[in-house]
């Protein structure tokens, strides 16, 4: 089944754009559906020309396979390949020479999948690439991807960089997305009172909960237990719970010896957790990171589904976590991973979004 691809006018904006620039920075914010802007476009591409090569990189391997997917539901006429060290159903590559000679056999639309710790082995490959897209492009400007990021801008037909967040530099030696030679001297904005204007994002609504007591290294789980369980239990619209743990020792720690699981089970929730370290968990059974987006996608579409998902930063940027309420905040992040994380939960109600 092929999914039909409906624009919103920011979105058809921008589709607009891309026709007329080949190198263009698009700042729009979190829940704005960058992901169909890139996928519009491609699928214009792939339609009116064959033999076309579109690379997609993004900042995690899970937000990868993500974007492989969601590309797949509307892109039929096309090979798809994976430059990274994680799993995916789809044809895998890690060698340069490898990737050099599937991309010359290889006849036909060509759609590959990488993230910017790989982009490297792309350049090294000196593919002839169509069309760039830069996922969550603050991360381009990055000391250890910038230089393939720049070699990769000089050498793409067309270039399109997209983020919530971008990282602008006021110097010279220092990389920043207002780099025009790289990102292109257009700077597209979408403006967040729009969007809330016309129904694409929700108003986020913060509260604070004051704790009672200190939180100290020994007993950070046993505080944090408490707070997630009487935040969960007596706040509004907590029905799927997303929270940015602190770290990895710790939240296993909360998992392993409280009663969490426990506690959130007799009250009707599901507990999902992922970190890099250890790997993707759906209540105590370790899954694929690809069953693991399945099945958070499946939970947030289901309405009379409760769940909890824990994370470390995995599930910060641009991952798409439908029916997520609420973020809960267990330490401090940057002014980027922050907005980045309320970005999950400002999404309209799948329901709405098909309406």
């Amino acid at each position: 089944m092929r999914f039909v691809i409906q624009l919103r006018p920011h979105q058809q904006e921008v589709f607009g754009l891309m026709r007329q620039h080949s190198k263009m920075l698009t700042v729009a914010p979190t829940s704005a559906g960058k992901s169909i802007m890139m996928i519009a476009d491609a699928k214009h591409r792939f339609s009116t020309e064959s033999n076309q090569t579109i690379l997609v990189v993004a900042p995690k391997l899970v937000l990868c396979q993500q974007l492989s997917d969601e590309f797949e539901k509307f892109i039929d006429n096309v090979h798809i390949l994976h430059i990274h060290s994680g799993e995916t159903k789809h044809t895998r590559i890690t060698d340069s020479l490898e990737l050099a000679y599937w991309h010359e056999k290889t006849e036909g639309n060509k759609l590959i999948f990488t993230t910017y710790h790989s982009l490297n082995k792309i350049v090294r490959a000196e593919l002839d690439i169509d069309v760039v897209y830069l996922d969550e492009c603050h991360n381009a400007v990055n000391g250890r991807f910038f230089d393939a990021v720049e070699a990769i801008s000089k050498t793409a037909k067309n270039f399109y960089s997209l983020t919530a967040t971008p990282k602008f530099s006021q110097v010279a030696s220092k990389p920043g997305n207002n780099n025009a030679e790289v990102f292109g001297y257009k700077i597209h904005s979408v403006k967040a009172p729009e969007l809330l204007l016309n129904g694409s994002i929700l108003p986020p609504m913060t509260s604070v909960i004051e704790v009672g007591s200190s939180r100290d290294k020994e007993t950070a789980h046993e505080r944090d237990f408490y707070t997630l369980c009487d935040t969960i239990f007596n706040e509004d619209d907590m029905n799927k719970v997303l929270v940015v743990a602190p770290n990895t020792k710790v939240m296993m720690k909360m998992l392993s010896e409280t009663s969490f699981m426990e506690e959130m089970h007799d009250n009707g929730y599901e507990v999902l957790h992922i970190t890099s370290k250890l790997g993707a968990y759906v209540g105590k059974r370790k899954v694929s990171r690809t069953e693991f987006l399945d099945m958070l996608s499946a939970y947030g579409a289901d309405p009379n589904r409760k769940f909890v998902v824990l994370h470390i930063g995995i599930l910060t940027e641009g991952i798409s976590v439908p029916g997520i309420q609420s973020c809960i905040f267990l330490r401090q992040q940057n002014f980027i991973s922050t907005v980045q994380s309320i970005g999950r939960c400002i999404r309209v109600n799948p329901d709405d979004t098909d309406r």
